[in-house]
């Protein structure tokens, strides 16, 4: 699990998000919920990464002029990881549940964001920007 918090120089969230975790970790609640939404993840799944691989050389160089315009001040995130994990590249994503794009929005987050086209390859990648500043 990754969580962000603002580059400001106050580390109050960040501390208060450490104790948090730590408490988690001590009672073991932490484990609980990891097992419970996470612990099929040690499955390797062949299928999925041949279909990662082949992305990796058909999708991304296509969308790699979109990553590099996101802004230089949060470089440190790896924008083609994020993305991957949310759709694979995939413009046209849609799960069950009505989330759509590459960011797996539903209407009322994309609204809130200015989003008028959640399966747009570029509002998708800004508003990876966005959500990872807040």
């Amino acid at each position: 699990m990754t969580w962000f918090s603002p580059l400001d120089g106050d580390n109050t969230l960040s501390a208060a998000l450490l104790d948090f975790f730590n408490e988690m970790n001590e009672d073991g609640t932490l484990a609980r919920i990891e097992e419970k939404y996470l612990g099929h993840g040690d499955d390797f799944d062949y299928v999925d990464t041949r279909t990662f691989l082949r992305a990796v050389d058909a999708v991304l160089p296509q969308l790699k002029p979109l990553f590099e315009n996101t802004p230089k001040k949060l470089t440190g995130v790896c924008w083609p990881l994020l993305l991957i994990r949310k759709s694979h590249w995939d413009a046209q994503a849609t799960s069950p549940t009505g989330v759509r794009g590459m960011m797996m929005l539903n209407q009322n987050t994309a609204q809130s964001l200015g989003i008028t086209d959640r399966t747009d390859a570029e509002q998708s990648i800004a508003v990876a920007c966005v959500i990872c500043r807040i």
